[in-house]
């Protein structure tokens, strides 16, 4: 699925697909997230208190910022969009 979207080979755990309204669609984020979940079995037992289930939100926390349009490609913007992303989490704690 990386390689056949994204053109990267390797596992990933979340790929967001953003797609532009269709009229007479309102405007607005439409997208599709495919997520990882044996990406997330194998990453969860690695963070202290972490679930399957806790690390599949976090992808699709994550997705749902790229699809916001967050951006991920320098570590300061990593930065930024992890804290955001675990700040959503802790909301829903």
């Amino acid at each position: 699925m990386h390689r056949a979207i994204m053109g990267i080979a390797g596992a990933t755990d979340v790929i967001t697909q953003a797609y532009d309204a269709i009229p007479p669609e309102d405007p607005g984020l439409f997208g599709e997230l495919f997520v990882n979940t044996d990406q997330a079995l194998r990453a969860a037992p690695k963070r202290r208190g972490w679930s399957p289930a806790k690390e599949l939100l976090l992808y699709m926390a994550h997705g749902m910022d790229h699809l916001s349009g967050a951006d991920d490609h320098d570590p300061a913007d990593y930065a930024r969009m992890r804290r955001r992303e675990l700040s959503w989490l802790r909301k829903l704690s």
